[in-house]
């Protein structure tokens, strides 16, 4: 559904969950739940709504001890502070994101939460050291053979040198 682009039935696959689970009373999924609608809310623009869900998923995994649930938590709030032009909220979401996947030892979130400040530190003016993170983010796909996150990171890379004024080095 995601990737077709079909939010409004994730969403309401998401709620249909979210409401089985707390019926349920199955704490395991309760945070994961919110955070799989708080997803779909942010696709639809539904952003007050998705800062709720992420806000409870952080709380629940932050008292169950789920490091690597509170990194997905806080790379989402990244998105979203991204998406509600608040970089410098998303770039400290973000950094976190990053701490908490590398204490979760969660290579390929390393990887997206690098490119992620790569790219709000662009937005922030910080261009050099947008440059060596995303760096950092390319080595780290590379070395997962991620292709697709290998792309976004080198499209980021190629908007930090622009803005640098290097352009051949963003043409490469």
């Amino acid at each position: 559904l995601d990737l077709r682009g079909y939010w409004r039935a994730r969403a309401r696959v998401a709620r249909i969950r979210l409401e089985a689970v707390e019926r349920a009373g199955d704490r395991a999924q309760l945070a994961s739940a919110h955070r799989n609608l708080a997803n779909s809310c942010i696709r639809m623009r539904h952003f007050d709504e998705a800062r709720i869900h992420l806000a409870r998923a952080l709380e629940l995994d932050r008292e169950d001890g789920d490091v690597a649930s509170q990194a997905h938590n806080h790379f989402l709030l990244c998105v979203l502070s991204e998406r509600q032009d608040r970089p410098a909220e998303g770039l400290d979401h973000a950094q976190r994101a990053h701490d908490l996947y590398q204490a979760a030892d969660d290579r390929v979130g390393q990887a997206e939460s690098l490119n992620a400040v790569s790219w709000l530190r662009i937005q922030l003016g910080q261009l050099e050291q947008a440059v060596i993170e995303c760096e950092a983010a390319i080595q780290l796909y590379q070395d997962l053979g991620r292709l697709y996150g290998e792309a976004s990171a080198w499209d980021t890379l190629g908007v930090a040198q622009h803005n640098l004024r290097q352009h051949r080095d963003a043409l490469d």
